[in-house]
């Protein structure tokens, strides 16, 4: 069924942000990569010195904001709460990048 979910799913399930859009997307390749495996995704921290874009690729939302705080931006990481950012929507979507996610955290122009 999430395979097959259209855009016109999406705007009936009242999911009007192109952001949301494009999370619930690469949340289902995530899942797809992974055979619907949801344990494959990462909520708590594993090895930190040897992280791969496929892994970063299984972070859920609490994840990345915890990742957040091990990077000393945790004063940034509360911005992310239910924001639909996770680890599959910052490798695989090619439109997420730096800019986006200092968009997302609210990081003044001046610390970035």
């Amino acid at each position: 069924m999430l395979h097959f979910m259209t855009v016109e799913d999406l705007l009936s399930l009242k999911v009007g942000s192109v952001l949301h859009h494009l999370s619930i997307k690469r949340a289902i390749q995530v899942l797809r990569l992974n055979s619907y495996e949801t344990s494959c995704l990462r909520r708590r921290p594993s090895d930190e010195n040897n992280i791969t874009p496929a892994e970063v690729a299984q972070w859920t939302n609490h994840r990345v904001m915890e990742w957040l705080r091990s990077v000393d931006l945790a004063e940034y990481a509360p911005n992310l709460r239910g924001s639909g950012v996770h680890g599959g929507l910052m490798v695989l979507e090619p439109r997420f990048n730096v800019e986006t996610l200092a968009l997302l955290l609210n990081i003044p122009p001046s610390k970035t």
